[in-house]
């Protein structure tokens, strides 16, 4: 929450790989240690976690979309 992006794992490498392959990046989720939290108690973080949801909303929507098309 220090309103900062920390890219621990480079930046814009999966976005650039995606986009060499022709693919769609479906989203990029923070790391949320409620998330693990959360999991070690066997509760669904996107129940809890409203960003969380919502991130993982855009990633079902953009699978529809997919499946749509074929």
């Amino acid at each position: 929450k220090c309103g900062f992006a920390h890219n621990i794992f480079g930046n814009d490498g999966v976005k650039k790989f995606a986009e060499s392959k022709g693919l769609n990046l479906l989203a990029e989720l923070p790391l949320n240690p409620t998330v693990g939290i959360l999991g070690d108690k066997g509760e669904p973080a996107v129940l809890s976690v409203p960003d969380l949801a919502n991130d993982m909303s855009k990633i079902i929507n953009s699978l529809d979309n997919i499946k749509d098309g074929f």
